[in-house]
């Protein structure tokens, strides 16, 4: 089977050639609900047998359903390194927040202790690197508190203000967490998911999610994008200049293109099906 003249890829069946672990690598995922000659589809995001990940596809296709794994997968970052990362991250944050650990999260992790508007604690950094990725010291979380930095979180019914019907509905979410810093439209520690944005800080970038916590990622070349495994979430940079971030979901969140150091307002919310959300705002940024 071809798809936009290709042969189409398949768990299982499909080989792939890997720099570290040689030629005969194959496709360890695929589709749990499409199948090709009785071997689950492959589409972006699944991984092969050495724990590489498909990083694109045909741009006009959607296979959906969820993922299945065929063959055992060798990580690629070992599960142990995985933890000592994160109790690495977890004692730095105890004894110095953030700004205790930057000498040992190198720039993305000083990126940020300073980033404006990014608390001490913050919650995610995604680092750079081959798969690297690993929760940052406030990564344990017990919502409504988070039991390691102490901060209580609301983002519950009593927030949600509304709900506008449409085929991409738009919830009017109010989020508040008591050690975030910034000032939004609604005071202090709170966010609405309009006031997200994509910003650059020293060699990465910060982008500010929808819920008001803070994410970093490396910076990323036009046509490339990264993963994050903490938040689950990948940010691509689109061939045009501009941005977008989407879940498993396949919910997108799209910026313009960065302006040196200003940050890139969000302009689009689309989902798996093509259906959109434009945002335009007033002189004021409203």
């Amino acid at each position: 089977m071809f798809i936009n003249g290709k042969p189409a890829a398949i768990a299982t069946v499909s080989r792939v050639v890997c720099e570290d672990d040689g030629p005969s690598m194959q496709m360890a995922q695929g589709s749990d609900k499409v199948f090709i000659n009785g071997y689950p589809a492959v589409r972006s995001g699944d991984k092969t047998n050495c724990d590489a990940q498909v990083m694109a596809g045909s741009p006009d296709v959607r296979i959906g359903g969820g993922t299945v794994t065929t063959l055992p997968i060798k990580p690629e970052v070992p599960d142990w390194l995985y933890k000592i990362s994160d109790l690495t991250l977890l004692f730095a944050g105890l004894i110095g927040g953030v700004g205790g650990a930057a000498s040992k999260l190198g720039a993305l992790g000083r990126m940020l202790s300073k980033a404006p508007g990014i608390n001490k604690l913050g919650r995610v950094a995604c680092r750079a690197g081959a798969l690297m990725t690993a929760t940052a010291a406030t990564g344990i979380i017990a919502r409504p508190l988070d039991v390691v930095s102490g901060q209580k979180f609301l983002d519950g019914d009593d927030e949600l203000d509304f709900v506008l019907p449409s085929r991409l509905p738009v919830a009017w979410q109010r989020y508040w967490r008591s050690g975030n810093p910034a000032e939004g439209v609604l005071g202090r520690g709170w966010s609405l998911f309009w006031e997200s944005s994509l910003q650059i800080w020293q060699e990465g970038l910060v982008w500010r999610a929808p819920s008001g916590d803070y994410v970093s990622f490396p910076m990323v070349p036009r046509g490339h994008k990264t993963y994050c495994e903490a938040e689950k979430c990948w940010l691509m940079h689109n061939a045009d200049g501009s941005w977008q971030v989407f879940d498993v979901s396949e919910q997108a969140w799209h910026y313009p293109r960065l302006e040196a150091q200003q940050p890139s307002r969000l302009s689009m919310m689309t989902d798996a099906v093509g259906n959109a959300t434009s945002l335009f705002y007033n002189d004021a940024g409203n």
